[in-house]
């Protein structure tokens, strides 16, 4: 591709807007794909000329999105600004962050009702409720009505106490209110439950959850130089 200087990108950027057009480079993207646009009007560029690759190229580069390789995500747009001859506009970043956050869970279980393991999934995004599924393991025995019983009673104490811990984790971190979100599955074996006046017990201590960090940015991008 043909080098070009910055008084040729220039000159181009004020022919495709001599008459009042709205010039811009958008970008999207992350987690190893994305792309960039030129849009005259809002409108893309479906057949950029070479000069017009080069721009775009200066831009991605100098906001720093030469590529989009790495986990995060990002979107973004800079005007054509011809009265101070550059890019200006905002960059919206965003990646993934993990944390634990300690609690204490409480699952009983009547001593009387045989299984071999608990399998426990939980789901709960920032906007809406939790949700809990539990299941029994039965290898050697009967699966009961008593078994489906305490599966949907389990599931409710997950589903109440998982919501009180998500308002803590909310209350502590107010920035991340907005993209909070746990998904998590493990399983419990007969022999990790304790017996206590009658009833199998165990506790769960902590539950990991993910979240966004967002970061907006401000751009400009001379073509003065």
């Amino acid at each position: 591709m043909k080098k070009y200087t910055y008084l040729e990108m220039l000159r181009r950027c004020e022919e495709l807007t001599r008459n009042g057009e709205s010039l811009a480079i958008t970008w999207n993207g992350g987690n190893d794909s994305g792309y960039h646009n030129i849009e005259i009007n809002n409108q893309k560029i479906n057949s950029p000329g070479e000069i017009d690759e080069v721009i775009i190229d200066l831009v991605a580069k100098q906001a720093g999105y030469g590529s989009f390789t790495g986990n995060f995500s990002t979107d973004g747009q800079v005007i054509y600004n011809p009265e101070n001859k550059c890019f200006q506009g905002k960059d919206n970043y965003s990646e993934s962050g993990w944390d634990e956050h300690s609690c204490e869970i409480l699952i009983e279980i009547p001593q009387e009702l045989w299984f071999d393991r608990l399998d426990i999934a939980i789901e709960q995004l920032y906007d809406e409720n939790a949700f809990a599924e539990a299941s029994f393991l039965v290898i050697n025995g009967p699966y009961t009505p008593m078994h489906n019983s305490y599966q949907q009673s389990i599931q409710e104490t997950i589903d109440d106490r998982v919501a009180t811990e998500v308002e803590k984790i909310v209350q502590e971190h107010t920035e991340i209110a907005d993209t909070l979100e746990i998904n998590t599955a493990f399983s419990i074996n007969f022999n990790e439950f304790q017996l206590e006046k009658g009833k199998y017990i165990h506790k769960i201590n902590s539950l990991d959850y993910s979240y966004q960090n967002r970061i907006v940015s401000d751009i400009t991008i001379s073509l003065n130089d």
